[in-house]
């Protein structure tokens, strides 16, 4: 009985190291690091996001002849009253009109990745946007110009 523990347990670590081995064999093979996205030479290596791979990888707006980005912030607020007081200052500036997911949204109030009809507040040059569906205030931040 126990010959036939140990040559489980055997087996068992030999094929996690084989699994282990194909993994990272792969992982150096040029097809990408972990958690990015492989592109051509000279491209800008963008995070995998869990968008298609031929749509934009970011959530992104244009509003007021600028070009925002999400900034990686959100919070929760399950009312527009709540969004208000939570964020004093801002003021509406309309709801999301349409959606380029695969080109960069070039249009007034046209955006990437959140739905027609969120809502867009600011306050000066800060910019958020209400996902009236998902209670969430997404922070978003100037673009870098490319």
């Amino acid at each position: 009985m126990k010959k036939l523990v140990g040559t489980v347990l055997c087996c068992v670590l030999v094929c996690s190291m084989l699994f282990m081995y194909g993994c990272t064999k792969k992982a150096a093979s040029g097809s990408g690091e972990a958690g990015t996205t492989a592109v051509a030479e000279g491209d800008v290596q963008q995070p995998s996001t869990g968008y298609a791979s031929d749509e934009l990888q970011q959530i992104y707006l244009s509003c007021n002849d600028e070009l925002y980005v999400y900034a990686d912030k959100f919070g929760v607020a399950t009312s527009v009253d709540e969004l208000e007081k939570a964020y004093e200052g801002y003021e509406y500036a309309g709801d999301i009109t349409s959606i380029s997911n695969k080109a960069m949204p070039s249009e007034q109030l046209q955006a990437s990745h959140v739905a027609v009809g969120d809502k867009v507040y600011t306050k000066g040059k800060d910019v958020i946007i209400y996902e009236v569906n998902d209670n969430r205030v997404l922070e978003m931040k100037t673009a870098e110009k490319q």
